[in-house]
This record gives C-alpha cells, sequence and structure tokens, in this order.
C-alpha cells in the first residue's frame, strides 16, 4: 500500500540463518584492552594520592598545626563568647528568677483568695441547697404563724449579715484613714528632717566661711607685724653701723691730735689732759650705746610680745578652724546618714503601704464578689418569700399581706456595694 518508516509487525515463524563464529571478533579484545587500561589509571591514582598523602610529611604536619592553631584560636573566641553568653543568661535567668518569685507570690495569693471564695460557695451553696429542701419540705398550705416564723427568721438572717457587712465597711474605713494619716504624718516628718537637715549644712558653710576671713585676716595682720619688726630691726642696726662708723673717725682723729699735742706741750701736761678727753669720749660713746640697747631691747621686746600673742592667737584660731572643720565634716557625714537612713525607711513605709492598699483593695473586690453572691441569694430569698406569701394568701386570706424584709435588705446590700465601689 505505503511505504511507513516504522518497522511491520511480522506473523508466524521465519527462518534465521544460524551461523556459529568460528574467530572471536574484535570487541573482545577491545573489551580487554579497556579493562587493562582502567586498571592502569586506578593504580597510577592510586599511587598519586598515596604520595601526596605521605610524600611530603613536614608540609602535611606544618599544615597540620596551622590547621589546629586556627581551631584553637576559633574554640577560644567561641569560649569568649560563650561566656558572654553565659552572663547574659546568668542575668536573665536572675531576671526571671525574680519574676518567677513574684508571679509565685501572687499565685500565692491567688490561691488563697480561690480558697476563701470556694469556701464562701460551698458556704453559700450549702445554704441554698438547705433553703431549697427546706422549700421543698415545706408544704404549700402552711399556717399563717409558720409562715410569719419563717419570714422573721429570714428578716433578723438578713439583719445580721447586713449589720457584719456594714462592720466591715467600717473597719475598712477606719483602716485606710489610718493608712492616710499614717502616710501624711511621715511624709511632713520626713520634710521637717530635710529642712533641719539643710539648716545645719547651710549653717555650717556660715561657719566654715567666717572661719576662712578670720584666718585670712589674721594672717595678714601676722605678716604685716613681720614687715614693721623687719624694719624696726634694720633701723637699729643702721643706727649701730653710725655709732661704730662715728667711733672708728674719733679714734682716727684722736691720734695726730695727741701726736702734735704732745710735741707743742711738755709731757707732764700732756700726760694730765689726754686721759680726761679719752674718759670723756668713752662715757659719751657708752652713754649713746646704752641709749640706743635701751631702745632696741624696749622695740625688740614689744614686737617679740605682739608677734607671740599673734602666734598665740593664730594657734587659737587654726584650732578653731581645724575643729570646726572637723565639725562640719561629722555634720556632713551625719547629715548623709540620716537621708540615706530616712530614704530607707520611707521606701520601706512607702512599700509597707503600697502592699496594704493593694492588700485592701483584694479584700474590697472579695467583698464585693460576696455582695453581689449575697445579692444573688437575696434575690433566691425574695423568690420564696414571694412563693410564701402566695401560700399565706391562700391560707390567710383575711389577713394582710406580709411586708417583703428581704427586699429591704437586698436593696440596702445594693446601696453598700455601690458605697463600696465609690470608697
Amino acid at each position: 500500500m505505503y511505504n511507513s518508516k516504522y518497522s511491520m509487525a511480522k506473523f508466524g515463524l521465519e527462518a534465521k540463518d544460524i551461523q556459529a563464529s568460528n574467530a572471536k571478533s574484535c570487541g573482545y579484545y577491545i573489551k580487554y584492552i579497556f579493562f587493562f587500561s582502567s586498571l592502569i589509571q586506578l593504580l597510577i591514582i592510586t599511587g598519586l594520592v598515596l604520595f601526596m598523602v605521605y610524600g611530603n610529611k613536614q608540609k602535611s604536619h606544618e599544615e597540620q598545626v596551622k590547621s589546629r592553631d586556627h581551631t584553637i584560636s576559633r574554640l577560644s573566641q567561641d569560649i569568649f563568647i560563650l561566656h558572654e553568653m553565659k552572663g547574659n543568661l546568668t542575668l536573665e535567668l536572675n531576671k526571671t528568677l525574680k519574676g518567677k518569685l513574684a508571679l509565685d507570690l501572687e499565685l500565692k495569693t491567688a490561691r488563697g483568695l480561690l480558697v476563701k471564695s470556694n469556701s464562701t460557695i460551698h458556704m453559700l451553696r450549702d445554704a441554698l441547697i438547705i433553703c431549697q429542701k427546706k422549700v421543698m419540705t415545706t408544704p404549700l398550705v402552711a399556717p399563717g404563724n409558720t409562715c410569719i416564723t419563717q419570714i422573721s427568721a429570714l428578716k433578723k438572717t438578713h439583719e445580721g449579715e447586713k449589720a457584719s457587712l456594714m462592720l466591715a465597711k467600717e473597719a475598712l474605713n477606719q483602716k485606710f484613714i489610718s493608712l492616710t494619716n499614717n502616710c501624711t504624718t511621715s511624709t511632713l516628718h520626713l520634710q521637717r528632717e530635710l529642712k533641719q537637715a539643710q539648716d545645719d549644712k547651710l549653717q555650717s558653710r556660715l561657719n566654715e566661711i567666717k572661719a576662712n576671713r578670720e584666718k585670712n585676716t589674721l594672717e595678714n595682720h601676722l605678716q604685716n607685724y613681720r614687715t614693721e619688726c623687719k624694719e624696726q630691726f634694720e633701723t637699729s642696726l643702721r643706727g649701730i653701723n653710725a655709732v661704730i662708723v662715728d667711733f672708728k673717725s674719733k679714734i682716727d682723729t684722736l691720734r695726730p691730735e695727741a701726736f702734735a699735742f704732745a710735741l707743742l706741750r711738755a709731757p707732764a701736761a700732756a700726760a694730765g689732759s689726754d686721759p680726761q678727753n679719752c674718759t670723756g669720749l668713752s662715757s659719751d660713746i657708752q652713754h649713746s650705746f646704752q641709749t640706743y640697747l635701751n631702745t632696741f631691747s624696749s622695740r625688740f621686746s614689744e614686737s617679740m610680745q605682739t608677734i607671740s600673742g599673734l602666734q598665740a592667737d593664730n594657734a587659737r584660731w587654726k584650732k578653731d578652724f581645724e575643729d570646726c572643720n572637723r565639725n562640719r565634716s561629722d555634720i556632713v557625714v551625719d547629715c548623709e546618714g540620716r537621708i540615706k537612713t530616712l530614704n530607707s525607711k520611707n521606701d520601706n513605709e512607702v512599700e509597707g503601704l503600697m502592699k496594704d492598699l493593694k492588700k485592701t483593695k483584694e479584700e474590697k473586690s472579695a467583698l464585693e464578689k460576696n455582695v453581689s453572691g449575697f445579692t444573688a441569694q437575696v434575690s433566691n430569698l425574695n423568690n420564696q418569700v414571694q412563693t410564701l406569701n402566695a401560700s399565706l394568701a391562700t391560707c390567710c386570706p383575711k389577713q394582710l399581706p406580709v411586708s417583703n424584709p428581704v427586699k429591704r435588705t437586698s436593696l440596702q446590700l445594693e446601696k453598700f456595694m455601690e458605697t463600696s465601689r465609690h470608697i
């Protein structure tokens, strides 16, 4: 029909020419050639690998040392990083422990409140069960005296609960007022102590300024007296030099006159007049020198007396200054210690007040829950009273309907709850 490129299916058995090959083909030899060449390549590669591994031992050791040094440095860095992470984890662990302690405290408080709430719930549930049993056991047609007795008993019970709640409210109010007064008193006391410490600090500063001023005044006074004494001493020494010069000049002028007088006069007359001249000159010198010494000694004694007095005053003022400085340091240390003590005391008092306030709030919330429970109980009792009133009206139609004291008690409880919320 038409020629197709696909081979057609052949049906039936066809005869095939099976010729046995007497000689081996080329592929047989090529297979062995490839096998041996692959084996030779494998041996060459194995030799190269062994040479690379064991050929240069020195180089391999150096590389190992370098790699180990690099590993050691990397491990030291990792250890340093791990130490830092350990410090950070320690801080985080401390924070977590503090948070855990706070949460444990809150959990303990919550468990206490839960226990109280459970006990209150069980108590109210038992009371409700008792009331339900009483309602179920109470006959529908009850005599009037029994209904009145039950109503009066319920009224007394609710009045007692109301009185206990009012007492609890008054106790909480008194506690809150006392806490407020204590906080105000402590604040005023701390303010007074702080003001007193500031006044003491100011007075110490004024005393220090006054002592410094007096010290400077005395130092200037002492310096002036030293200068004056030095000038007086130099003036006195200048007078001594003048006397010595005059004495030398008189002695130098005495010798030529004595020689001239010896030539003009007789030796006897000269011998009689020379002692008188020498005696007069000696008495003049002695009188002048004695006058100078008296003046110098009196002035020097006055100067020394003044200097000694000033030194004594200076020592006294120096001692007073040291005492003032020491007192100032003691006052500063005392004031700092008092301030630290007052701060710690104030912190402790504020912490206690905050804890008391938190406890008061928790008690208030617990009371509000109790009041809400009592309100629900009162509503149930109102329903029971209405049922009893209906039964009373059925059994005693001529009597006036009984007033509902439980409803009045529920209104009072609602007012108390509103006032407690405002507080």
